[in-house]
């Protein structure tokens, strides 16, 4: 489980999705580390059960599409880092359980924005939901 230290009554992940450029890829495509522009890089595990797609029409293709330079996106379970060199600094890896490569989506990097914004605005409206249940309990009498 995963939850944001500053955001305590938040939801907590057991999932998430990023996307971004691969910078570094092992030469069996079993880790790579993305690139997603706002932060250190993260570290995609990539185990053989992983299914990686070369685009929307194509057939899974295992450790296709995760060349240095592809712009991919990657959901699956947070994890702690290999020791495996490069170092990203991150303090969680991602156990990769699908990759997309978006490389030839020329509005990729835009619809990624609107995706953020929106999930943030999902993040928010649960914190609010969070405190007022919160507050609700803590007006009732009895209650502990």
């Amino acid at each position: 489980m995963f939850r944001f230290s500053n955001f305590p009554l938040g939801p907590s992940f057991q999932r998430a999705w990023v996307q971004g450029v691969v910078v570094h890829a092992s030469p069996d495509r079993a880790r790579v580390v993305l690139d997603d522009g706002t932060g250190p890089p993260v570290e995609i595990l990539v185990p053989p059960t992983c299914v990686v797609r070369a685009s929307r029409a194509s057939p899974p293709d295992h450790r296709a599409s995760l060349d240095p330079g592809s712009y991919v996106a990657c959901v699956g379970a947070l994890v702690a880092p290999s020791d495996a060199e490069p170092r990203t600094g991150a303090t969680y890896a991602l156990e990769a359980e699908r990759v997309h490569d978006q490389s030839d989506e020329p509005e990729r990097e835009a619809m990624w924005n609107v995706e953020v914004l929106e999930g943030f605005d999902v993040l928010e409206r649960a914190r609010k939901t969070s405190l007022e249940e919160n507050e609700s309990r803590e007006n009732i009498p009895g209650a502990a």
